[in-house]
C-alpha cells in the first residue's frame, strides 16, 4: 500500500510539471549596469552564477560580448525555477528508488532515470533550459517507475515451517471449513489457522531460527508472513485466539515477530516471552527485553522477568515479580540412567503453586518428549522409549498462573545396556596348590559396578580393581565371584585351589602357569619354559616317566627361584620334579605338560556394515574354546559359554575393529573388520539447465551433479519454476557415478526462462538434506 500512495504522488507531481514552459517571462527583466558581468546578474537574479548561458539563450544572443551596459535582458526566472524543482523531484525519486532496491530489481529502469538526470544537468550547462526540463520530466518517470517496480518485487510471501510437533496438530487454510492433521515439516503460509488438541504440542520456526511453540489446545492464525527480497529480513504477525505459547526470537536476526491478542495491544523488544490466552484473561511473562501491554485503557511496561494479567474489559494488572526456577536435583549432570522411566526430583520454590517440566531430545526444547505445567511436587517419573541424550528444565508457576524463568537446561542419558561388567581375577590362578592358610585375591571389574566374593560385598576402587585377603581351609577350596552392574547385568566366575599343609622340603610351580581342568600344564609350543619355587641353592631335576632321554637340571637362587628350558616329544608327556636340598632334603612332585597350539576361533552373530550411520555398533557373538577377549587393547566379558556382546562408538570415517581372543594355553585368535561411519548428508558439486530444440516442441535437461562417501540413491527429487509453475521431477544417475539427468517439456507459452528452486540429496544410508535454490 506504500508503493501505491507513493506512485500516485509521483504522478501528481508529473502533471504538475506537464504544462508548457516560458522560456522568457517577458514582465521579468533587468538592465545590466556599467561594470556588472552577467556571471553578477546570473547570481543575482537566478541565483547561480554559472547560469549566465540561459540569459543569452533567453535574448537569443550568441556571445558574451553582444552585451553592453545598460541593455536590458530578459530573465528566465521561472523556467529556472520550473527546472531547479524538476531537477531536485527527480534526483529525489532517484534516491528513494535506489533506497528500495531499484539497482537489483530494476536495473534498466533505474539507469535510464540516470542517463536523463545527466543529460538534463548538460543541457542546462548549455543553456538549453527547455530541452533540461524535458530530460528532467522523462527522468521522473522512468525513476517513478523504477521504484514502483522495486516496491512490488521486494514484497514476497514468506514460509514457515512445522519443526517439532507431538500429538494431535491440525491446520486449517483460509479456502477449507475443515481442519485437517499436519505431519512435521509442512510449510505454512499467510493465513492459515494451527490449532493442538490434549497433550499435543507444535514448534513453528522461521528462516532465522526464531520459533513460536504451542502447547496443547492452544489455537492460533498466521496474520501476516511477508519476506523482503532485498533485505530478506521478515514480518511475522500471529493472532493467539486460545491457549498458551513461547515466543523465542533470534538474536540479532532478520525477523520482525509480533504475537497479537484480540483486544490488547501489546508492543515492545522482547526476544523471549509466554502468553496464555482464555475466556476470561490473558497472561503474559516476559524473559527478555521489555514488553508494553494496552488494555481497558490502561497500560503497564513489563520488564525482564516480570509479568502480567489482563481481564476481560479491564486495565492490565501492575507488572508481577516472576518466581526464580527450582534447582534440579536428581539425576546429577551427565547421569547415565537405564530402564524404561526416569525417576526426576527438584528442590521447591517458596511461592509456587506449580511446576513446569519439560524433557527434550535438544538443547533447545524444540523436540519435547514430555511436558507439564501442573505438577504439584517435586518429583516426577518421565517415560522415555529409546536410547540417548536427553536435556530437562523447570519453571515455577506462581498463584497467577505466570511461569517464570526456567532453569539452565540439565542433561542425562539413557542406555539399554544388556552387556555383562567386566570381571578378571588376577591371583589365584585356577587349581592353584598353596600351604598358607590365606591367599591374596586380586582383580579388575568394570567401573562403577559391584562385586561380591562369596556372598559377602567388596570394595572395589574407583578404576574398578580389587585386592582382599581370603582364609583358606585344608584341602579344596572354592572362590565364586559376582559383578553386577548399573544396568542390572550379572557376570560370574569361579576358582578353584588347594591349601595342603607346608612339607619340609617346598617345591611349588609358578602360579602363572596356564593349566587346564585336570591341573595339566598348557603350552603352545614344544620348547617352553618351567618355573617355580623351593629351598635356596637347591638342585631341581625335570624327568620324564615315558622317555628317559628327557632331562634338565638347574639351582635354586639364593630366594629359591628356578627356571628350566624343556622340549616336549609328545603333545602330552609325563614329567616328575624333583628337588634335592644342600641337607639331604627331597620333595618329588609329579605334573603333566599338555602341547596346546590350536587358537581359539571367534565366531560373529552378525558381520557388521561395511557402511552405517549409526555412530554406535553392537558387536556379539562367540569364542569357542577361548578363555579371554581383547578390543583394541581392553578386555571384554565372556559368559559361561563364551558370549559376548558390547557396544562400540564409532568416529567419522572408516573405523578398524581388531578383536583378539586368548586359550587357557596362550593361543591368540585375531578377527579384524573395518567399517565406514557416514553421517553427513550428500552434498552439491553443481547443477545446470540446458534447453534444448526450438519450435513448439522444446525439451529442457536437468542437470545435476552430487557425491557422498557411501554412495547416493539412484534418483534426486527436484523442483522447478516453469514460466511461474511450479514442476516436480526426479533426475536418474546416469553413465557417471556422481551424474544425474532429467528431461523435461518446456511450455510453449513460456516467457520466463526455467528456474531449479531445489533439490532433495539422499544416500543409501539415509542421511538426507533438501538444498533450496534463490
Amino acid at each position: 500500500m506504500d508503493g501505491l500512495v507513493t506512485c500516485v504522488r509521483f504522478i501528481l507531481v508529473l502533471g504538475s510539471l506537464s504544462g508548457p514552459l516560458a522560456l522568457a517571462d517577458a514582465s521579468i527583466g533587468a538592465v545590466l549596469e556599467p561594470g556588472q558581468s552577467l556571471r553578477e546578474l546570473a547570481a543575482e537574479h537566478l541565483g547561480d552564477p554559472d547560469a549566465w548561458p540561459e540569459i543569452l539563450r533567453a535574448n537569443r544572443l550568441d556571445s558574451p560580448h553582444q552585451v553592453r551596459p545598460g541593455m536590458r535582458l530578459v530573465l528566465p526566472v521561472e523556467a529556472m525555477r520550473h527546472l531547479d524543482r524538476a531537477l531536485g523531484d527527480l534526483r529525489g525519486l532517484v534516491f528513494r528508488a535506489t533506497a528500495a532496491g531499484a539497482e537489483v530489481l530494476a536495473t534498466e529502469t533505474i539507469a535510464d532515470a540516470l542517463s536523463e538526470q545527466a543529460a538534463a544537468l548538460q543541457a542546462r550547462r548549455r543553456g538549453d533550459l527547455g530541452e533540461a526540463l524535458r530530460l528532467a520530466r522523462s527522468g521522473i518517470a522512468e525513476a517513478g517507475r523504477a521504484l514502483e517496480t522495486s516496491l512490488s518485487q521486494r514484497d514476497l510471501a514468506a514460509e514457515a515451517v512445522l519443526d517439532a510437533a507431538g500429538g494431535v496438530v491440525q491446520r486449517r487454510r483460509p479456502s477449507e471449513f475443515d481442519w485437517t492433521r499436519i505431519p512435521i515439516r509442512t510449510l505454512l503460509a499467510e493465513r492459515e489457522r494451527l490449532r493442538t488438541l490434549a497433550q499435543s504440542f507444535a514448534v513453528l520456526r522461521f528462516r532465522d531460527a526464531s520459533s513460536l511453540r504451542m502447547s496443547e489446545n492452544a489455537q492460533m492464525a498466521i496474520r501476516r508472513l511477508r519476506r523482503d527480497r532485498l533485505t530478506r529480513s521478515e514480518q511475522v504477525d500471529v493472532v493467539l485466539y486460545g491457549g498458551d505459547l513461547r515466543a523465542l526470537i533470534a538474536s540479532g536476526g532478520r525477523q520482525s515477530l509480533r504475537v497479537e491478542v484480540p483486544g490488547i495491544e501489546t508492543s515492545g523488544d522482547s526476544t523471549h516471552y509466554w502468553l496464555r490466552k482464555d475466556a476470561e484473561s490473558m497472561r503474559l511473562a516476559n524473559y527478555a527485553g521489555t514488553f508494553q501491554v494496552s488494555a481497558g485503557g490502561g497500560s503497564v511496561m513489563v520488564g525482564e522477568n516480570q509479568g502480567t494479567l489482563v481481564e476481560v474489559d479491564r486495565p492490565p494488572v501492575p507488572p508481577i515479580d516472576l518466581l526464580p526456577p527450582p534447582q534440579p536435583l536428581e539425576p546429577e549432570q551427565g547421569a547415565v540412567l537405564y530402564g524404561r522411566g526416569v525417576e526426576l526430583a527438584w528442590s521447591p520454590v517458596a511461592g509456587a503453586s506449580a511446576y513446569w517440566l519439560e524433557v527434550a531430545v535438544d538443547p533447545e526444547f524444540s523436540r519435547l518428549v514430555f511436558t507439564r505445567t501442573d505438577l504439584s511436587g517435586t518429583e516426577q517419573r518421565v517415560p522415555v522409549d529409546r536410547e540417548g541424550l536427553y536435556y530437562w528444565r523447570l519453571s515455577s508457576v506462581d498463584a497467577a498462573g505466570l511461569p517464570g524463568a526456567a532453569s539452565l537446561a540439565r542433561l542425562f542419558q539413557v542406555d539399554r545396556d544388556a552387556v555383562p561388567p567386566y570381571l578378571s581375577v588376577e591371583t589365584p590362578a585356577e587349581g592353584l596348590r598353596v600351604d598358607a592358610d590365606s591367599v591374596q585375591v586380586r582383580g579388575r571389574v568394570e567401573p562403577g559396578a559391584r562385586l561380591w566374593i562369596d556372598g559377602a560385598p567388596v570394595q572395589v576402587e574407583p578404576d574398578g580393581g580389587f585386592a582382599v585377603e581370603r582364609h583358606l581351609d585344608e584341602g579344596p577350596n572354592r572362590l565364586l565371584f559376582e559383578v553386577r552392574d548399573a544396568a542390572g547385568n550379572l557376570s560370574r566366575l569361579e576358582r578353584r585351589l588347594y591349601r595342603t599343609p607346608e612339607s619340609p622340603m617346598p617345591l611349588r610351580l609358578a602360579e602363572h602357569l596356564p593349566r587346564d581342568d585336570l591341573g595339566r600344564i598348557l603350552v603352545t609350543r614344544p620348547q617352553f619354559g618351567l618355573s617355580g619355587r623351593t629351598l635356596p641353592d637347591a638342585e631341581v631335576r625335570i624327568q620324564s616317566e615315558t622317555h628317559p632321554g628327557l632331562s634338565a637340571a638347574t639351582q635354586a637362587d639364593a630366594e629359591g627361584r628356578f627356571d628350566l628350558i624343556l622340549s616336549l616329544p609328545d603333545p602330552s608327556t609325563r614329567l616328575r620334579a624333583v628337588a634335592s636340598g644342600p641337607l639331604g632334603e627331597r620333595a618329588e612332585s609329579a605334573l603333566e605338560v599338555v602341547l596346546d597350539s590350536v587358537p581359539p576361533l571367534i565366531r560373529l552373530d552378525r558381520e557388521p556394515p561395511r557402511r552405517t550411520a549409526d555412530p554406535r555398533l553392537t558387536l556379539s557373538g562367540r569364542v569357542e574354546e577361548g578363555e579371554s577377549l581383547m578390543f583394541d587393547g581392553q578386555p571384554v566379558a565372556l559368559s559361561e559359554t563364551g558370549a559376548f556382546a558390547f557396544c562400540i562408538p564409532l568416529r567419522s570415517g572408516e573405523n578398524r575393529i581388531r578383536l583378539v581372543a586368548r586359550d587357557r594355553a596362550g593361543n591368540p585368535a585375531v578377527l579384524e573388520r573395518g567399517i565406514l561411519l557416514d553421517r553427513e548428508p550428500p552434498r552439491l558439486i553443481r547443477y545446470d539447465l540446458v534447453e534444448e530444440g526450438d519450435g513448439p516442441l522444446r525439451l529442457l535437461r536437468v542437470e545435476i551433479e552430487a557425491e557422498d562417501a557411501s554412495g547416493m540413491t539412484a534418483g534426486i527429487p527436484y523442483r522447478l519454476d516453469l514460466g511461474g509453475r511450479s514442476r516436480q521431477g526426479i533426475a536418474r544417475r546416469g553413465s557417471g557415478r556422481n551424474s544425474y539427468q532429467d528431461r523435461v517439456a518446456l511450455p510453449a507459452d513460456s516467457a520466463l526462462g526455467p528456474r531449479l528452486r531445489s533439490v532433495e540429496l539422499r544416500d543409501y544410508l539415509g542421511n538426507r538434506r533438501e538444498v533450496a535454490i534463490e
